[in-house]
């Protein structure tokens, strides 16, 4: 039966700390590649359909109204979060988002939007109207990223 002092056992757990530090230092990036990939310059579309449409006052009325959402990305860091170019029905305006999974955020004329998601499949979209009289809107989505 071996034996090892208490020197060799040091030795021998610094050299696996090191193998394991090394290994993580190299798989690491590799791990990650695919998230930046798709973060700096892989333009996002979401083809949704609207189900439901809320007013301010809670009244909800179903629907299915499709409406197409195009990403593209500006100036985006690692996680998503950034400028972007978001394009749907006849609109075109630069938007901002937190992260990569959201929330996204935009104004065009005097509408302020808000895209939030809700799980995987599921959106959020409030639109507010800024005129005389403000008048908000809930639209609930169902989505898919082709």
């Amino acid at each position: 039966m071996t034996t090892m002092s208490t020197t060799q056992m040091r030795q021998q757990t610094r050299a696996s700390s090191a193998t394991a530090l090394m290994r993580t230092l190299v798989l690491l990036p590799l791990a990650a590649l695919p998230q930046l990939a798709g973060a700096e310059g892989a333009v996002r579309t979401l083809e949704c359909t609207i189900m439901q449409v809320c007013d301010a006052a809670g009244a909800c009325e179903n629907a299915a109204e499709p409406v197409n959402f195009r990403m593209a990305p500006v100036s985006v860091r690692e996680d998503g979060s950034g400028q972007y170019q978001i394009s749907y029905r006849d609109v075109e305006a630069d938007m901002e988002a937190a992260s990569y999974a959201g929330p996204f955020s935009w104004a065009s004329d005097s509408e302020r939007n808000t895209l939030l998601a809700s799980s995987e499949t599921q959106f959020l979209w409030h639109r507010l109207v800024l005129e005389s009289t403000p008048q908000a809107e809930i639209h609930f989505l169902a989505c898919t990223l082709p």
